[in-house]
């Protein structure tokens, strides 16, 4: 099963990242700060998030390579106490897509200098190889079933929320990244 989320009111979704100005562009560093590692759940309170699209590398599916999509990345940053101590971590959640709107020569409609949003995608989270955002996204509608678009997941993820975190390791590349990751909402 695929989700395909759509605001109530169109196939589209708003997305206005102009408010964060310069910092959409920041780099997120999140890997390399010192994490510790929490082998059993602890709880932790979620303290922001942000979404970047990664505008610099249209990509296409494999199924239908007329379909062009940019990687987006989720990023939450929770605060949780480890031996004694205050800890924040920032943590990644890829695997949600911005499928761009696309003009007939197969360019990439802009606005302002910005993508157009056609709509995004994930894929089913109640998967085992589902990607960290789709299960992210699926433990939220488990606990809040009024999460029914993009714009209820992102504004109820913009609210501070009691988690249950636990490391996980993640490998892409060749590359080992140690993550914090969201087991359950409280």
């Amino acid at each position: 099963m695929v989700q395909d989320l759509k605001t109530q009111q169109s196939n589209n979704v708003v997305l206005d990242l102009s408010a964060l100005g310069e910092a959409a562009n920041q780099s997120i560093n999140g890997e390399q700060q010192e994490k510790p590692l929490l082998e059993k759940p602890v709880i932790a309170t979620t303290e922001s998030c942000t979404l970047r699209v990664m505008t610099n590398d249209l990509k296409s599916n494999r199924e239908d390579p007329s379909k062009k999509y940019f990687n987006t990345s989720f990023t939450v940053e929770t605060k949780f106490t480890h031996e004694g101590e205050e800890v924040k971590s920032l943590d990644r959640y890829g695997g949600l897509r911005f499928y761009p709107l696309m003009n007939p020569d197969g360019t990439v409609v802009m606005n302002n200098g910005q993508p157009v949003l056609e709509r995004l995608w994930t894929a089913d989270g109640s998967k085992d190889t589902a990607s960290a955002f789709a299960k992210l996204l699926y433990k939220v509608q488990q606990h809040d079933d009024k999460v029914q678009t993009f714009q209820d997941f992102f504004n109820f993820m913009n609210e501070k929320h009691q988690v249950m975190i636990k490391t996980e390791f993640t490998s892409f590349g060749g590359k080992t990244t140690k993550k914090q990751i969201i087991q359950n909402f409280i």
